[in-house]
Order: structure tokens, then sequence, then C-alpha cells
């Protein structure tokens, strides 16, 4: 049995339902008995979880088990889905304020070696650097000419 365009839940369904039809027949049929038919029937997608059910056939886990460590991984992969979304959000966010100033931020306190109190520091517009210490594009303040005035 494969599982095909199912969902996982169908699927383990159709397998529990096919051991509880063999019961009723009489078969003498153990959950345990039903775990090497859902990891047969399934596809590449389900092999880390193929991989932990045959590495533990020493001590093999019931259908139940196995389809709650399955439940559980993917509430674990679905909420860790959501971080990732809600941080690249987070990082979208801040790069749209930070290019409604065109990355150039306005420092209005002194020190700025007469230039002014109201000196605008100018960091990196877009992805073009621009010097701190001249405000020209093209080098930053390491590399100035103007660096030791």
């Amino acid at each position: 049995m494969k599982k095909g365009s199912d969902s996982i839940d169908e699927f383990a369904l159709r397998i529990k339902n096919l051991g509880d039809s063999l019961m009723s027949a009489g078969e003498d049929v153990r959950d345990t008995d039903l775990v090497p038919s859902l990891i047969n029937g399934v596809g590449h997608d389900f092999d880390a979880i193929v991989v932990v059910v045959i590495s533990t056939q020493q001590r093999f886990i019931s259908f139940e088990d196995a389809h709650t460590m399955h439940e559980q991984r993917l509430k674990h992969l679905n909420s860790s889905n959501s971080d990732v979304i809600q941080a690249a959000a987070n990082f979208a966010s801040d790069q749209n304020s930070r290019g409604q100033h065109n990355g150039v931020y306005q420092n209005n306190r002194g020190g700025h070696r007469g230039r002014g109190r109201n000196y605008i520091s100018a960091g990196r517009i877009g992805n073009r650097i621009h010097c701190q210490v001249c405000n020209k594009p093209g080098h930053g303040a390491l590399k100035c000419y103007n660096r030791f005035d």
C-alpha cells in the first residue's frame, strides 16, 4: 500500500482500518505489525522518520506512538517555519524603514569636528558606501584622503 496523494493522516487511517478489518476477520494483528506497512508506503518526504523507526527495531513502537511522534514533529516544523517567517518579516520591515531615510542618519549631538550642529553622518546609502569623513560616495572612512584633517 502506498501513500500516493493522501495526507499522512489519511494514509495512516487507511492502514489502521485495514488492520481493524483483519482483526474483525479473526486475524491477530497488533499495531506493531502495521508500522512496517506505514514506513514502506510513505515517500522520500518521510525518510527522517523512517530512519528513526528502522533504527529502533529492537523495541518497535506502537502505531499510535509512531503517529504521535510524527504529529509532534510536524508541529515542531510548523512552529519553526513560523519563527523563520516572523524573522524575515521583521528584517523586511527594518529594511523598509531604513529605506525611508536612504540610510543617512542625522546626529544632532556635538563633536563633529567643525562640521556644525546638524551634521549628517553618512553610512551606506542603498548598496553604495559613503565616507563618514568627507561624505562622498565610493569609499569608507578608513580609505579617505581627508581622514587626518
